[in-house]
């Protein structure tokens, strides 16, 4: 049986009211849902929050609000999951980063924020164009940025930043540099070792 068919007969049991298919459907996606929070994740709110504290609240009022969704493809259920994720991630930076502001920059634009998302998720395609673009690969695009998600999701923390910074935020060495306090030769070369490890994982 393939990944493709199983997400979909979990979603057809979760549908049935299992909540145990739905649970093992939200684990599969767990660490790709993992990367584009930690994508979404500012110095000054890593500060003051956890991402799976994030990540925890969404998966939570994804078992409560089950009932409420209407899709029939694991591509919907997906879209809806971003849509809490995007809701979680807004009322997040709201409390812990500007919440003792009083200027408009207390409200956090959920459609920027939504776009952001997407494009940290339209961004697994360049890690999977630098570092996995192996003739061997035969996978769905969808499979293979799972798997290049839960790759980068358990990487060492250095290795693991450095690649949503520069990947997923389009963040340069410069800044990056800044926001780790070393210097850009310095990061850059982390950089090369995170692919590199990268690929290794993705070939093994």
């Amino acid at each position: 049986m393939s990944p493709s068919i199983s997400k979909i007969q979990l979603l057809e049991k979760a549908r049935a009211g299992s909540a145990d298919a739905l649970g093992e459907l939200l684990q599969l996606y767990e660490n790709y849902l993992r990367v584009l929070v930690l994508a979404q994740f500012e110095a000054r709110l890593r500060a003051r929050v956890s991402p799976s504290d994030v990540l925890q609240e969404t998966f939570y009022e994804v078992h409560r609000d089950f009932s409420n969704f209407r899709g029939v493809t694991v591509q919907e259920f997906l879209a809806w999951i971003r849509q809490i994720l995007i809701h979680n991630l807004k009322r997040c930076a709201e409390r812990h980063v500007y919440a003792a502001r009083r200027d408009v920059r207390r409200e956090v634009n959920a459609e920027e924020l939504a776009a952001r998302l997407e494009q940290s998720a339209a961004r697994l395609d360049s890690i999977i164009a630098d570092a996995a673009s192996s003739p061997s690969m035969r996978m769905e695009r969808e499979e293979l940025q799972l798997q290049v998600a839960n790759q980068v999701a358990n990487l060492p923390a250095d290795y693991r930043d450095v690649i949503v910074m520069r990947h997923f935020r389009s963040m340069t060495f410069e800044e990056i540099a800044r926001t780790m306090d070393r210097s850009a030769g310095a990061i850059r070369m982390l950089w090369l070792r995170a692919i590199k490890q990268l690929q290794v994982e993705l070939k093994s």
